[in-house]
């Protein structure tokens, strides 16, 4: 059919999207293939962005109580992005030692905790992937660039 198309998913579900693709290239013969007597061909690309603050909200969530989230608490300082509105020094130093903090259900202390990041930076940048910080490795850096044309 002569079509070229990039898509993105931002969900769980990606890996659903290229076993799919994958078929359609074997030649498989559901949807429209049949009809257009579609014999197989062609090729994608599949790429992965690379998880930072992302990778600190896994980790919230799968906490199983309040211990599991302040032993996050210095990591989470340390080395992620946090959202410019937070006084992350009077949350750890006072709001999570309140009763009324202890007292919330797990999932709302999480979803305090995800708050407290910022979530323009779930993934890391272009512009940053050289960053040592980020453990970026040569090869994926190189493809990168490549894909970008630089």
């Amino acid at each position: 059919m002569g079509r070229q198309y990039i898509g993105i998913e931002q969900m769980d579900y990606v890996k659903g999207a290229v076993n799919r693709l994958e078929e359609v290239i074997k030649g498989e013969q559901s949807g429209i293939s049949k009809k257009i007597s579609w014999k197989g061909g062609g090729n994608f690309i599949y790429l992965e962005l690379a998880a930072w603050n992302k990778n600190i909200i896994n980790k919230i969530k799968l906490s199983k109580n309040l211990s599991d989230l302040e032993d996050l608490i210095e990591e989470i300082y340390e080395k992620y992005f946090l959202n410019y509105h937070v006084n992350f020094k009077e949350f750890k130093d006072k709001i999570i030692k309140e009763e009324s903090f202890k007292l919330l259900k797990l999932n709302e202390q999480q979803k305090i905790f995800c708050e407290m990041l910022d979530l323009n930076q779930m993934y890391v940048q272009e512009s940053e992937m050289s960053d040592a910080n980020f453990k970026i490795n040569k090869k994926d850096q190189d493809l990168t660039s490549k894909f970008y044309n630089k």
